[in-house]
Protein backbone atom coordinates (compact mmCIF):
# COMPACT_ATOMS: atom_id res chain seq x y z
CA UNK A 1 0.00 0.00 0.00
CA UNK A 2 1.55 3.55 -1.04
CA UNK A 3 2.19 6.16 1.62
CA UNK A 4 0.45 9.16 0.85
CA UNK A 5 2.64 11.99 -0.48
CA UNK A 6 3.89 13.89 2.01
CA UNK A 7 3.31 17.42 3.13
CA UNK A 8 5.75 19.96 4.75
CA UNK A 9 7.13 18.47 8.00
CA UNK A 10 9.60 18.40 10.93
CA UNK A 11 10.37 14.67 12.34
CA UNK A 12 10.17 14.86 16.33
CA UNK A 13 11.22 11.58 16.90
CA UNK A 14 12.64 8.55 15.54
CA UNK A 15 12.81 4.91 17.39
CA UNK A 16 15.00 2.32 15.30
CA UNK A 17 15.16 -1.61 16.37
CA UNK A 18 17.04 -3.46 15.01
CA UNK A 19 17.02 -7.48 15.57
CA UNK A 20 19.25 -10.53 14.24
CA UNK A 21 19.11 -14.18 14.66
CA UNK A 22 22.06 -15.76 13.89
CA UNK A 23 22.39 -19.88 14.05
CA UNK A 24 25.26 -21.29 16.46
CA UNK A 25 27.43 -23.96 16.14
CA UNK A 26 25.40 -26.76 18.13
CA UNK A 27 21.85 -25.76 16.94
CA UNK A 28 21.62 -22.83 19.25
CA UNK A 29 20.17 -19.91 17.97
CA UNK A 30 21.33 -16.26 19.02
CA UNK A 31 18.89 -12.83 19.08
CA UNK A 32 20.77 -9.55 19.46
CA UNK A 33 18.33 -6.67 19.65
CA UNK A 34 19.01 -3.63 19.81
CA UNK A 35 16.79 0.24 20.17
CA UNK A 36 17.80 3.79 19.01
CA UNK A 37 15.36 6.10 20.58
CA UNK A 38 16.11 9.50 21.64
CA UNK A 39 14.30 9.59 24.43
CA UNK A 40 16.51 10.37 27.68
CA UNK A 41 15.75 8.26 30.09
CA UNK A 42 14.79 4.54 28.79
CA UNK A 43 18.71 2.86 29.32
CA UNK A 44 18.28 3.83 33.22
CA UNK A 45 15.66 0.98 33.34
CA UNK A 46 17.89 -1.46 31.24
CA UNK A 47 19.37 -2.67 34.77
CA UNK A 48 16.20 -4.15 36.00
CA UNK A 49 15.97 -6.31 32.69
CA UNK A 50 18.68 -8.78 34.40
CA UNK A 51 16.10 -10.35 35.93
CA UNK A 52 15.31 -11.98 32.20
CA UNK A 53 18.38 -14.21 31.94
CA UNK A 54 17.75 -17.46 31.48
CA UNK A 55 14.32 -17.04 30.58
CA UNK A 56 13.01 -19.44 27.64
CA UNK A 57 11.21 -18.09 25.17
CA UNK A 58 7.38 -20.08 24.60
CA UNK A 59 3.89 -19.63 25.70
CA UNK A 60 3.47 -16.96 28.41
CA UNK A 61 6.73 -14.91 27.19
CA UNK A 62 4.87 -11.75 27.70
CA UNK A 63 3.40 -12.23 31.20
CA UNK A 64 6.71 -14.15 32.39
CA UNK A 65 8.72 -10.79 31.76
CA UNK A 66 6.91 -8.43 33.03
CA UNK A 67 6.70 -10.49 36.24
CA UNK A 68 10.75 -10.44 36.20
CA UNK A 69 10.53 -7.17 35.20
CA UNK A 70 8.46 -5.74 38.12
CA UNK A 71 5.66 -3.14 37.90
CA UNK A 72 6.94 0.19 37.30
CA UNK A 73 10.82 -0.86 36.44
CA UNK A 74 10.81 -1.40 33.37
CA UNK A 75 10.30 0.23 30.22
CA UNK A 76 7.35 0.47 27.81
CA UNK A 77 9.94 0.76 24.56
CA UNK A 78 11.75 -2.07 25.55
CA UNK A 79 9.47 -4.32 26.50
CA UNK A 80 7.56 -3.69 23.13
CA UNK A 81 11.41 -4.88 21.50
CA UNK A 82 11.20 -8.10 23.93
CA UNK A 83 8.51 -8.84 22.02
CA UNK A 84 9.73 -8.33 18.64
CA UNK A 85 12.58 -10.83 19.65
CA UNK A 86 10.01 -13.29 20.60
CA UNK A 87 8.68 -13.05 17.52
CA UNK A 88 12.06 -12.79 15.47
CA UNK A 89 12.84 -16.42 17.41
CA UNK A 90 9.98 -17.91 16.31
CA UNK A 91 10.86 -17.21 12.49
CA UNK A 92 14.20 -18.25 12.76
CA UNK A 93 13.69 -21.45 14.49
CA UNK A 94 10.76 -22.20 11.25
CA UNK A 95 12.34 -20.14 8.69
CA UNK A 96 12.80 -21.57 5.09
CA UNK A 97 15.96 -23.31 4.31
CA UNK A 98 17.21 -25.16 1.82
CA UNK A 99 16.79 -29.14 2.33
CA UNK A 100 19.93 -30.74 3.10
CA UNK A 101 20.23 -34.76 3.29
CA UNK A 102 20.47 -34.60 6.83
CA UNK A 103 17.51 -32.71 7.22
CA UNK A 104 15.18 -33.01 4.62
CA UNK A 105 12.82 -36.03 5.63
CA UNK A 106 12.70 -34.07 9.39
CA UNK A 107 11.00 -31.34 7.00
CA UNK A 108 8.50 -33.21 5.83
CA UNK A 109 7.09 -34.51 9.17
CA UNK A 110 7.54 -31.26 11.48
CA UNK A 111 4.34 -29.94 12.84
CA UNK A 112 3.42 -26.59 14.13
CA UNK A 113 3.07 -25.96 17.75
CA UNK A 114 -1.18 -25.96 18.27
CA UNK A 115 -0.31 -22.55 20.17
CA UNK A 116 1.07 -21.14 16.45
CA UNK A 117 -1.57 -22.62 14.14
CA UNK A 118 -4.06 -20.36 12.77
CA UNK A 119 -2.61 -17.23 14.50
CA UNK A 120 -1.70 -15.04 11.98
CA UNK A 121 -1.86 -15.38 8.05
CA UNK A 122 1.04 -17.13 7.64
CA UNK A 123 0.16 -20.34 9.86
CA UNK A 124 -3.32 -20.57 8.86
CA UNK A 125 -3.79 -23.97 8.72
CA UNK A 126 -5.47 -23.03 4.92
CA UNK A 127 -2.78 -21.52 3.81
CA UNK A 128 0.29 -22.11 1.50
CA UNK A 129 3.11 -21.99 3.98
CA UNK A 130 1.50 -24.35 6.22
CA UNK A 131 0.90 -26.68 2.82
CA UNK A 132 4.19 -26.49 1.42
CA UNK A 133 6.22 -26.95 5.22
CA UNK A 134 3.64 -28.37 7.73
CA UNK A 135 1.63 -30.52 5.01
CA UNK A 136 0.10 -32.94 8.38
CA UNK A 137 -0.93 -29.75 9.71
CA UNK A 138 -2.52 -28.17 6.54
CA UNK A 139 -6.50 -28.13 6.02
CA UNK A 140 -7.68 -27.97 2.95
CA UNK A 141 -10.65 -24.98 2.74
CA UNK A 142 -13.82 -27.06 1.93
CA UNK A 143 -15.60 -26.01 -1.17
CA UNK A 144 -19.21 -25.03 -1.09
CA UNK A 145 -21.25 -25.10 -3.82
Amino acid sequence: MPLSQAIEREQIHNRTISITAYQRQGGLIDLEGHILDIKPFSHLAAPNFKNLAGLKNGPGWNRMVRERIGHGKGCAHLVEMLLQKAITAMQAVWSERAPTDKNEELSKRRCLPASMLNTCFTYNDDGLFVRKYFPEDYKALEQNG
